[in-house]
């Protein structure tokens, strides 16, 4: 109904056909998990502010539309839906936190010109081979694109820390890697990379 402003959960309310979300400006934590919509589409309608921690887990939808009100998104919101390709970051968030998209099939991100963090794991298990980072971005986590088959990477001027294996893994495909000046902190994040300083 129009009135619902909050979704707490729906967990166990498997093989949903049709889902249609109206209104709401919060979605709660582990609100879908495990609901194994089955549509392709998913779309999040404009005033929603908040997604939950691990609220779209183990999820079967390929697209998700996320409004551009969205201001937070929960850890793990969207771990191991084995068949997402495509997510756009709106540009009000600024924390892409643990686990958010991890063992999913993103192959193209879109990251919102506002993210300043990408966290632990975030993207790991990804299939993303080109991500455009914002000049916005402060820190890359810890394993944040592990066994990600990623070909460059361009970090941005104002990125401070890198953390520990970010950009390692079997899949990795890298062949140029370009550092700017402003990092404070860079741990082992690659094997056999090729460094370009600005």
């Amino acid at each position: 109904p129009k009135s619902l402003k909050k979704i707490v959960s729906l967990y166990g309310c498997s093989n949903l056909e049709e889902i249609e979300i109206q209104n709401v400006i919060e979605i709660c934590d582990k609100a879908f998990s495990g609901t194994f919509f089955k549509v392709d589409e998913l779309f999040l309608p404009e005033g929603l502010k908040s997604i939950g921690k691990s609220s779209f887990t183990l999820n079967s939808f390929k697209h998700v539309h996320l409004p551009s009100t969205l201001e937070y998104i929960g850890e793990g919101a969207f771990s191991c839906c084995h068949k997402l390709d495509k997510i756009d970051i709106p540009n009000k968030v600024k924390i892409v936190p643990h686990r958010c998209f991890d063992r999913t099939a993103l192959t193209e991100v879109i990251l919102g010109e506002n993210v300043e963090e990408i966290g632990e794991e975030a993207f790991y298990r990804a299939k993303i081979k080109s991500i455009t980072f914002p000049q916005s971005l402060k820190k890359i986590g810890k394993k944040a694109f592990y066994n990600v088959p990623l070909e460059s990477i361009e970090l941005p001027e104002h990125i401070e820390e890198v953390g520990e294996d970010a950009f390692e893994g079997k899949y990795l495909a890298i062949k140029e890697l370009t550092i700017p000046g402003s990092l404070k902190i860079i741990k082992h994040i690659i094997s056999g990379w090729v460094v370009e300083n600005k």
